[in-house]
């Protein structure tokens, strides 16, 4: 695989981005830009790249707060959602409409709290895997809801992307 210079920074900036991001915002919990980030990712760049930037991202991040199995989780949550997003985008209506891409962006906070509670159910062998869920609900309704407040922030600079001219304009 061979990547050009100027992508591999693109990439690279995003990451940076994404994990500068999640430091700052670690205050308040499960609200950070890295899945914004990750879902215009796959919007304007596709999700080869953006599987990429989260697999980056979660490295550099977890070198930051720790390094543990739930990275597993974390990777296959995040995998998840971004390929169910890419086949969404697949739909120019979709794609084109401001509310649906808000409501995903949203329901992927509760998406990933999904794919956690699976990755942890069998990682940790926990006997009630939906009483684990409904406890954390409440941070994947935090998870969507700075989602789509980073949507709203991010959607004026994300428009500087374009799959067709495979960067920036």
């Amino acid at each position: 695989m061979k990547i050009e210079t100027r992508k591999l920074a693109q990439l690279s900036m995003l990451a940076a981005a994404c994990t500068a991001g999640r430091i700052i915002f670690q205050f308040i919990p499960n609200v950070q830009p890295m899945t914004a980030i990750f879902l215009f990712t796959v919007l304007y760049l596709g999700l080869k790249d953006a599987l990429i930037v989260m697999s980056l991202s979660l490295i550099l991040s977890n070198l930051y707060f720790g390094m543990g199995p739930w990275i597993f989780g974390q990777w296959f949550s995040y995998s998840i959602l971004l390929a169910a997003f890419s086949i969404v985008c697949r739909s120019t209506f979709i794609r084109h409409s401001f509310w649906l891409k808000g409501i995903f962006f949203f329901l992927s906070g509760i998406l990933y709290g999904v794919g956690m509670t699976i990755t942890d159910s069998i990682l940790y062998q926990l006997p009630q895997p939906w009483v684990y869920y409904m406890q954390g609900l409440s941070f994947d309704m935090m998870h969507g809801i700075g989602n789509i407040v980073f949507y709203f922030v991010f959607l004026p600079f994300s428009t500087r992307f374009d799959r067709s001219t495979g960067g920036i304009k």
